[in-house]
């Protein structure tokens, strides 16, 4: 109880004087400077000639005087007392040292200038030692009296433990020692050869010893900027047993460019649990159609046509025409491209909706398309499910009029960007994704042009995808509604899914429809959870009831399926891209086939929603009419 009392009484004062001007702690550090200066003469005087000074030795007192004399301005005047003693560096070190160097050159000058009895060689090279010995020591027993003082406020602050004791995990602690808002528990290493030992004064452990310690640590922190995804998947999956929440510290590239700092921490990006590796991207795949083209890409404003601008411009074109009918879209893209593009393509934004045939002929005749890419649609399933006749004529007529004008016009390659939706189509926009990757098989048989589709699933990031949704939920403290427990969804990222779409133009042979490798598919209420702690809060149900954010089921939407599909039937065939498959099809498409489209193209502008649907089925034998 005694010694309680007295560590509060000594951390108070130290507290206290903490708080001092800094006038005064500079006077006070000043001081310490003579004693050490007194003090090394008395000892190197001891342990060089076994004799103790007088304090009444002239020479005692001459040496005290010049030493003083010279070594206290000189301190001052090289800056000694201006750097942050809790701050003390192995930098500083070197420069006590060069200072105490040129202290005793400077005695040394005097002494031989007025012919003062001053010591030996050997006396100095001893008085060296001593003085930066007091000098240094002062400083790091006030630096880590500094840090006790603040290790004894920061007892209330969180625990955490810092995953990787390499040269940013160091770093890492270093700054969380300063900032106090954080206690280290102790640190993680893949190396077992570091297990056991420790890294500022901290313990490091293997992953498996979170077990015994997690009821205590509010977060981990992840200190290896170097890490590839895989091996990032493997880590976050290894620790997201321990249900702890996860943020890293900024990229290699962001800490070498100066945009963050190592104590930036941050949640971790959802891309990161995909795990894949960069997407292999072959530029003979892309360049050849690409470079010195003229291209034109339909609802560029959207998430993946924006995406695929950006892409495709690295590959040179002659001219880039992006077509949205959002202004603020169609604002935001052209001024990232102008910022991307160093090679000065042309791009020439337009205004304006795909489905207008007097504007897209417009543009097919005053420019020499090559390569056309059509992102434009309305993709949000509930939206398009309760607007149906909209979403159906919106998606179907621009797929029409962009085959048919590309057919009469100049381009040789078209490629839809469809999705897995259109498989065994269960909502209205599921229907006309399918209704239009028809629509180029059947182009592609009554033209020469090189009419493709690419079929993927849920794209990371995208605005009809559920993370930004989830992620509003989150910010807004839940709860996270997911529609089904067992509703599971595959997915990749924007670039990923972009990078392979432009790589498809080479591939094509005609009516292709190519499947994007997804990887594995993730159950919803997964990534719900997921998401939860990869944002630094915990999940709330009955097995942690004091969790931050509760996730809900609300019941499957109208059109909703549980699993989604990227083959209609058949098998599909590798092709000489790893990640890229085609889907062998069968599509009995008659001669009838584009009239009866122009007929149901015709009942949707006259908004006759019954016998529009009873076409629809009859065009998609598949499709359940559930829009009654």
């Amino acid at each position: 109880m005694r010694f309680n009392n007295f560590k509060i009484f000594f951390i108070n004062k130290l507290a206290k004087f903490q708080k001092t001007s800094p006038k005064f702690r500079k006077l006070v550090l000043i001081l310490f400077d003579l004693i050490s200066i007194l003090l090394a003469i008395l000892i190197s005087n001891y342990l060089v000639y076994f004799e103790v000074f007088s304090i009444i030795n002239i020479d005692f007192l001459r040496l005290v005087m010049v030493s003083s004399i010279i070594g206290i301005p000189l301190y001052i005047f090289s800056y000694q007392y201006r750097s942050l003693s809790g701050y003390f560096t192995s930098e500083l070190i070197y420069k006590f040292l060069a200072r105490n160097f040129l202290l005793i050159t400077l005695i040394y000058i005097v002494g031989k200038i007025f012919y003062l009895n001053f010591p030996d060689f050997r006396f100095w090279l001893v008085f060296f030692l001593i003085n930066n010995f007091i000098l240094i020591g002062i400083r790091l027993i006030i630096k880590d009296l500094i840090q006790f003082i603040n290790h004894a406020d920061n007892k209330y602050q969180p625990k955490v433990i810092i995953y990787g004791a390499g040269a940013a995990g160091a770093q890492l602690s270093g700054s969380i020692n300063l900032s106090r808002n954080y206690q280290i528990e102790a640190f993680i290493d893949d190396n077992p050869s570091l297990w056991g030992r420790s890294l500022n004064s901290k313990k490091i452990i293997s992953y498996n010893k979170i077990f015994e310690i997690k009821s205590k640590i509010k977060y981990i922190f992840l200190a290896i900027p170097s890490l590839d995804k895989i091996r990032k998947k493997e880590i976050l999956n290894s620790l997201s047993k321990y249900k702890i929440p996860i943020l890293e510290i900024p990229s290699i590239k962001e800490l070498t460019s100066g945009k963050a700092q190592i104590n930036s921490l941050r949640p971790i990006d959802l891309e990161d649990l995909l795990g894949r590796r960069a997407i292999y991207t072959n530029s003979k795949l892309v360049g050849n159609k690409i470079k010195n083209s003229v291209i034109l890409v339909t609802g560029a404003g959207g998430s993946i046509g924006s995406e695929l601008s950006k892409q495709i411009i690295a590959f040179n074109p002659k001219k880039l025409i992006l077509l949205e009918s959002n202004e603020f879209a169609l604002y935001n893209l052209i001024t990232e491209l102008n910022e991307l593009d160093l090679n000065k393509t042309e791009i020439v934004p337009v205004l304006g909706d795909a489905k207008n045939e007097i504007l897209l002929n417009e543009i097919f005749d005053n420019n020499h398309i090559k390569v056309v890419f059509h992102a434009a649609a309305y993709k949000h399933v509930p939206l398009v499910e309760i607007n149906a006749l909209e979403g159906l004529l919106n998606n179907i007529l621009s797929s029409y009029l962009i085959c048919k004008i590309s057919s009469e016009k100049s381009p040789t390659d078209i490629v839809l960007i469809s999705s897995d939706k259109a498989v065994r189509p269960t909502n209205i926009m599921g229907a006309s994704k399918r209704l239009s990757e028809l629509i180029f098989k059947s182009f592609s048989k009554i033209s020469c042009k090189n009419f493709s589709m690419v079929r993927f699933g849920n794209v990371i990031g995208s605005s009809g995808s559920v993370v930004p949704l989830f992620k509003k939920q989150i910010e807004n403290g839940g709860p996270i509604k997911v529609t089904h427990k067992k509703i599971i969804r595959y997915f990749m990222t924007i670039n990923e899914a972009c990078g392979l779409v432009l790589q498809t133009i080479e591939l094509s042979k005609g009516g292709d429809i190519f499947l994007l490798d997804m990887g594995e598919p993730k159950k919803i209420i997964d990534l719900a959870k997921q998401m939860i702690l990869l944002s630094g809060l915990q999940v709330k149900d009955e097995q942690n009831p004091d969790g931050d954010i509760e996730i809900i089921t609300t019941g499957l939407r109208p059109g909703e399926k549980l699993f989604e599909e990227l083959l209609v039937d058949g098998k599909s065939e590798i092709t000489s891209h790893p990640l890229i498959f085609r889907a062998n099809e069968d599509s009995d498409l008659n001669d009838e086939f584009i009239s009866n489209v122009n007929f149901l193209i015709e009942l949707l502008e006259k908004r006759d929603k019954t016998n529009s649907l009873s076409l629809l089925s009859e065009l998609i034998p598949d499709w359940v009419n559930n829009n009654t």
